[in-house]
């Protein structure tokens, strides 16, 4: 390759990183803060505000996965066989579509479609519910992602714009 070509090829580069990659990033870790606060608020919420409500399994979906070990490392040597229920639900008068899906264990892994799971419904938002025991939530997971997509854009940033990262 020519030292022409290659510097031009590397100029492109570090204009897609710096100019259009870079601002992409910074939009999703935006994105992604402000839904993870919003969805945090609304799990702290729960507690206190929820109003219980008959929802309808809709369809169950099963799925094959690897189980996981205990240092966060896959079992590669079995499958895990996991049911994932879509559940429908009424408040207020209203029907709302099947927004819901989790895993059935323990005693749920009896249910069929068409029978009845107790929900959680905040008033104020009834299009989302939530399936009792499968909440969970963290203040840190909050913040992983955005920052990981804060990192990656600085880091994206940084290789366009630093000239000496780029001689040969």
């Amino acid at each position: 390759m020519t030292g022409s070509l290659r510097r031009g090829l590397l100029l492109v580069t570090r204009g897609f990183l710096g100019l259009a990659f870079a601002p992409f990033l910074l939009w999703l870790a935006w994105l992604s803060a402000k839904e993870s606060v919003v969805e945090q608020a609304r799990l702290s919420r729960l507690s206190r505000e929820a109003r219980q409500v008959a929802g309808v399994i809709e369809r169950i979906d099963v799925e094959k996965r690897r189980p996981s070990l205990t240092d966060g490392g896959e079992d590669r040597t079995r499958w895990e066989y996991w049911r994932i229920a879509t559940v429908r639900h009424s408040y207020g008068g209203r029907d709302y579509p099947s927004s819901l899906t989790f895993r059935l264990t323990g005693p749920q892994e009896q249910l069929r479609v068409g029978d009845s799971i107790p929900l959680l419904v905040l008033p104020d938002v009834p299009e989302k519910p939530y399936a009792p025991g499968t909440v969970a939530g963290s203040w840190i997971a909050v913040f992983v992602q955005p920052v990981l997509l804060l990192g990656v854009a600085a880091l994206c940033a940084f290789g366009a714009f630093r000239r000496d990262l780029w001689r040969g």
